[in-house]
């Protein structure tokens, strides 16, 4: 059985790192390889995340995936704008 994360930061932190990114839900969907039916409900914490999904988002925002699913929106934009993000994850 494949572990599901989820955390209270979580919906607010993908919301925001799309919007900074000026990333439309297809184009994240398309990256995840899921609807943008199925993106918009972990954007709106309906859904968990797979370890999977976890990963790819985290490689597409160049973070931690731990990052995302700890630290508010906020320090996840700051972390980005004073280059601090991850290199390349595999």
């Amino acid at each position: 059985m494949m572990k599901k994360y989820f955390s209270d930061r979580l919906p607010e932190n993908l919301r925001q790192l799309r919007a900074y990114h000026q990333f439309p839900q297809r184009y994240v969907a398309h990256v995840l390889n899921c609807s943008q039916y199925g993106y918009s409900k972990l954007e709106r914490g309906q859904m968990r995340l797979s370890e999977t999904r976890l990963s790819q988002l985290a490689q597409l925002y160049r973070l931690p995936p731990v990052d995302l699913l700890d630290k508010s929106s906020d320090e996840l934009i700051r972390q980005i704008i004073d280059g601090k993000p991850v290199p390349e994850l595999k």
